[in-house]
């Protein structure tokens, strides 16, 4: 739920997420990833997009309920 909201302004930015590609997992070419041109331009992207999903979720009780409720439900 908040993956999408999150991810909105990120698109707009030029820059897709992607889902992780199964069969790597954190500290699996973590390091090398984490230098990467792409790694910067994401963090460079990511601070406001943040910032205005937390402040999203604090303002909007809806989203917040969604978001509370999203990892709950059975996949």
């Amino acid at each position: 739920m908040l993956c999408e909201h999150f991810a909105g302004p990120l698109t707009r930015a030029g820059i897709d997420l992607s889902p992780p590609t199964p069969g790597v997992h954190l500290g699996s070419g973590f390091a090398a990833a984490a230098a990467s041109e792409r790694a910067r331009r994401v963090l460079e992207a990511v601070g406001e997009p943040l910032a205005r999903t937390a402040g999203d979720v604090l303002r909007d009780a809806g989203l917040r309920g969604r978001a509370w409720d999203g990892p709950r439900r059975p996949v």
